[in-house]
């Protein structure tokens, strides 16, 4: 019934908004009353590493009681260069909004209908594929209160504003071998595995499954520094951790030549 009422809500204010076809619009009610700002500052503290680093930011509004999904918007790259943030009607209500920043290609948002049940990880989770890399994720979130004053007719109507930081939600990952395959027969490049990862999180940032997953990068050559790397990005990790790194013959030997764990090096 909640659902019904918020979809009730945003029909009428619809049919509201297409009476209000006059000279006079100050009767009318506001086309957006709910204006929020975007952030990102990293480890050096500079507010343009949004624009540096932020490509795509996909919202998700949810019902602070129910935590009922109620609105997903995407705002591009060519929008954020304009204007780091975005406007939305909502109606009355408490509201809780997450931010997945560079939810591009690497990246599958499984929203499940509530906040508790959503689930973001790489495609190859679902399709149980091997995993290359993750997107270089950024989350926010933001709870915000829309009165009832900011339904109002235009002329009078309370404009709700907040801003979303974000935080990196992932970590990137170089691995460079050297002495190992040839620059011009990527058949003799090495396979690298990076094993006791976490691939999954929830709509909220928080590891939903356990750090038993590996991940296949990608080895392609580094001609400037003459070795085979792999340059890839994974869900983060603390520095206490359980991570492998497995450096292989490439097929159909597969034979490890060297096997790193991560711990002692954090």
């Amino acid at each position: 019934m909640k659902l019904l009422k918020i979809l009730c809500t945003l029909l009428s204010v619809t049919a509201m908004s297409t009476g209000c076809i006059k000279e006079d619009m100050s009767d009318c009610p506001p086309e957006m009353n709910t204006y929020l700002t975007f952030s990102y500052r990293g480890d050096t503290n500079d507010p343009k590493m949004f624009g540096k680093m932020i490509d795509r930011v996909s919202l998700y509004v949810f019902d602070s009681k129910s935590g009922q999904h109620l609105l997903t918007k995407n705002v591009e790259k060519a929008d954020l260069q304009l204007f780091e943030g975005t406007q939305l009607y909502l109606p009355e209500g408490n509201y809780r909004i997450v931010s997945w920043a560079n939810a591009l290609d690497d990246t599958e948002v499984l929203v499940n209908e509530t906040l508790s049940n959503g689930r973001v990880h790489a495609p190859g989770h679902t399709s149980q594929e091997r995993i290359a890399t993750n997107d270089h994720l950024y989350y926010g979130e933001l709870d915000i209160t829309v009165p009832a004053t900011a339904t109002l007719p235009e002329s009078s109507a309370t404009k709700v504003t907040g801003d979303i930081p974000h935080r990196g939600a992932h970590i990137n990952v170089e691995i460079y071998i050297k002495g190992f395959g040839f620059k011009d027969y990527p058949a003799t490049y090495p396979v690298v595995e990076m094993a006791g990862l976490m691939p999954q999180y929830d709509m909220e940032m928080t590891p939903a499954q356990p750090f038993d997953a590996t991940y296949y990068p990608v080895v392609a050559w580094d001609s400037e520094q003459n070795v085979a790397a792999a340059r890839f990005a994974v869900l983060r990790f603390s520095d206490k951790n359980d991570i492998t790194v497995t450096v292989r013959e490439p097929s159909p030997d597969n034979t490890a030549k060297a096997v790193v764990d991560l711990d002692q090096y954090m």
